[in-house]
């Protein structure tokens, strides 16, 4: 069984955090996205949610799906398409049917910070008293 507990982007990498086989695993990956392009193929494999044919677009990083993007956006005529949200495309690539989580391997805690209430209650977004306690509180089901 494998799954994810985070995902994110840092440049040209995708930054995973998951479990496989019950092992943790963190990875740093090189992410190739691809975008489509509107083909005159009409018998193509992949179509737009408008039915339009296009063809897959492999660009060798974020940076130069980017750079794509920039260079055809007032082309007339030369329609890209596809998720321009790399993390999502990562995860959709990398689990393509339902992911079935375990809960039982992810550490969840609960963190619960009070301060100071002697002139009512606080606004947290002023933090205008003194934290009087940090408690933090392991949310697994056996502790």
């Amino acid at each position: 069984m494998k799954f994810y507990t985070n995902v994110s982007r840092l440049g040209d990498n995708i930054l995973y955090r998951g479990f496989e086989n019950g092992k943790r695993i963190e990875e740093r990956i090189p992410f190739q996205p691809v975008l489509f392009v509107e083909s005159k193929n009409s018998t193509g494999k992949y179509k737009t949610l408008q039915g339009v044919s296009v063809e897959p677009v492999q660009l060798d990083s974020m940076r130069e799906a980017k750079q794509f993007l920039e260079r055809y956006k007032h082309v007339e005529g030369f329609g890209v398409h596809g998720q321009t949200n790399y993390v999502s495309q990562f995860i959709s690539n990398r689990f393509p049917n339902d992911i079935k989580f375990n809960q039982d391997q992810i550490n969840i805690a609960t963190i619960d910070i009070e301060v100071a209430s002697d002139a009512g209650f606080p606004e947290p977004d002023e933090a205008a008293h003194p934290v009087i306690s940090i408690t933090i509180k392991n949310n697994q089901s056996d502790t």
